[in-house]
């Protein structure tokens, strides 16, 4: 989905993106990346799903950036999907992508819940090792070497695979 606010129905339910339009400036605290956050069940039968957010990340006013990011499922870390970002004149698509089991004994290193039968919240958070590494989400710098920084789009991808969990 194009994080544009745009809702999507499915045989589990309807699904409303979140409606990105602006950047996002990370701070030293861990905060909510706005376009990673949706609440999802879902269908039946489903033995994992599969969670894609991609965004653009990009230094500010500053030449490097240092940051990092956690993957939460219904309120639990995974904390085996962490991930962070360092670089001078960054500014690239940060895709990340991890797989959530269904079934089996709940694990909160590797994101696995031992059942999905309602919404649970998915999204990632994120941080900036400190302020003079000042990191911005959703913008291209200085687009077409113009000077200008420009909008561009996040996107939240959801999969359900289904099956049985053989244990």
């Amino acid at each position: 989905m194009n994080c544009d606010g745009g809702s999507y129905t499915v045989p589990s339910g309807t699904y409303t993106a979140p409606n990105i339009t602006a950047l996002q400036t990370l701070t030293t605290t861990f905060s909510d990346i706005t376009s990673s956050v949706i609440t999802y069940t879902p269908p039946e039968g489903t033995i994992a799903v599969i969670y894609q957010h991609e965004m653009k990340i990009s230094t500010g006013n500053d030449t490097r950036l240092i940051c990092s990011f956690k993957f939460f499922v219904d309120g639990t870390e995974v904390v085996y999907a962490r991930a962070g970002a360092d670089g001078n004149y960054f500014g690239g698509r940060l895709p990340f992508s991890w797989v959530i089991p269904v079934g089996g004994t709940a694990d909160s290193n590797t994101g696995r819940v031992a059942s999905w039968t309602s919404g649970k919240e998915l999204k990632m958070q994120g941080n900036t090792y400190s302020a003079s590494y000042d990191t911005r989400l959703h913008v291209n710098q200085e687009w077409n070497n113009s000077g200008t920084d420009v909008f561009n789009a996040p996107t939240l991808t959801i999969t359900a695979i289904g099956g049985k969990y053989n244990g």
